[in-house]
């Protein structure tokens, strides 16, 4: 919501929707909020069915309530609400840390689901273990060691992935029998955009020796590579839920195509069943993360993009449209693409508005 205020400038919307979102919070806090002040959920309702972790107190869950009430006290604030914002504030201060401090396994070096019934840790490391980064920009230093896993061989990389579970754990598994939507190992575009989405967050608001532009490069060109269906010799641009993370096949779509073959279900139940999901925010990705146009800030835009120096020679975002303005963003690395200068440029209806000579060098501008 906010994000979509930061883009139109419509602050109706949040005076419109204010009451509904305040509702909602506390619908959830007494429907699932625990006496140790965790967020319970089961995997299957936070759309992870068949994990290996299971249910509990997820590290999702209590990523997304800690960012709501973090929400409901921003716009709590601007609606001159003061103490609603208070409130608010403080129940996210107060999850975030129990996220930090509880969440956080030292023995695996990742944010890991705790079971309902004794609080012990489960033993895997999943995917969604860097929902925190998503919410929260300004996580510790001493948290970026999860990383690693993002890109190590036993860990969540793959060359269609990266995987839902860490490959080294012994229940990890591809199949192609019982429930068609399993997050026990297949990669799922959800879960890819989360992770890509909190990678740009971390490497946007500082450096990290765990870490680099040149990962969230090569796991966006991963993801991109996967969103396709290769179908008798054909390969067509395609977002579906789940995939193979080895071959790129869309599992669900696959075995639902065989159940469709073998008259356990009928074909019309199955036709584009998961086409076009909206989940995978490829768009968000490539806008906010690649190009860096950050819209964050009030009443400015900041300019940091993730792109490699070495990787492309240039790129034109164009039609970006904020606040009322039109944005493109050009980059040229030598000027002969363009032929409009060499480096980084910035555009706003029309005008040139900033330029800088290289990808690395970051600026803010009011709109």
């Amino acid at each position: 919501m906010l994000d979509t205020v930061s883009v139109t400038g419509n602050t109706n919307l949040l005076r419109e929707l204010y009451p509904a979102l305040c509702t909602n919070y506390a619908e959830w806090k007494k429907t699932h909020l625990r006496p140790n002040g965790f967020f319970r959920q089961s995997d299957g309702r936070d759309g992870m069915e068949c994990s290996i972790g299971g249910s509990g107190y997820r590290v999702t869950i209590n990523s997304c309530m800690a960012a709501e009430a973090n929400a409901l006290a921003i716009i709590s604030s601007q609606l001159g609400n003061s103490h609603a914002a208070e409130k608010y504030r403080s129940e996210s201060q107060e999850l975030r840390s129990r996220i930090e401090t509880l969440l956080w396994n030292e023995e695996y070096k990742f944010f890991m689901t705790r079971r309902e019934e004794d609080e012990s840790f489960v033993n895997v490391r999943e995917l969604h273990g860097y929902t925190p980064w998503y919410y929260f920009r300004d996580m510790a230093e001493k948290y970026d060691c999860a990383w690693k896993q993002l890109v190590h061989p036993d860990g969540f990389l793959a060359p269609y992935g990266p995987t839902t579970a860490e490959r080294r754990h012994p229940e990890f598994r591809i199949a192609r029998d019982g429930h068609e939507c399993q997050w026990n190992g297949p990669s799922w575009p959800f879960a890819t955009s989360i992770t890509l989405t909190a990678l740009a967050h971390l490497l946007q608001a500082r450096e990290s020796t765990e870490i680099n532009r040149r990962t969230f490069f090569e796991t966006l060109s991963c993801y991109t590579r996967s969103l396709y269906l290769r179908e008798n010799g054909r390969i067509i641009p395609w977002i579906d839920e789940n995939l193979d993370p080895f071959t790129g096949t869309w599992l669900a779509w696959d075995i639902m195509v065989s159940w469709a073959k073998s008259g356990q279900k009928q074909t019309s139940l199955i036709h584009e069943r998961g086409k076009d999901y909206s989940h995978s925010t490829y768009a968000d990705l490539i806008i906010l993360g690649l190009c860096g146009i950050n819209t964050e800030f009030r009443n400015k835009i900041r300019i940091q993009p993730l792109l490699p120096p070495e990787c492309w020679d240039y790129f034109l975002l164009d039609g970006v449209k904020i606040s009322g303005h039109n944005l493109s963003l050009q980059f040229d690395r030598d000027g002969s693409r363009y032929r409009r200068g060499a480096g980084l440029t910035l555009y706003i209806d029309g005008m040139e508005a900033e330029h800088r000579h290289s990808l690395q060098e970051p600026f803010e501008i009011a709109l």
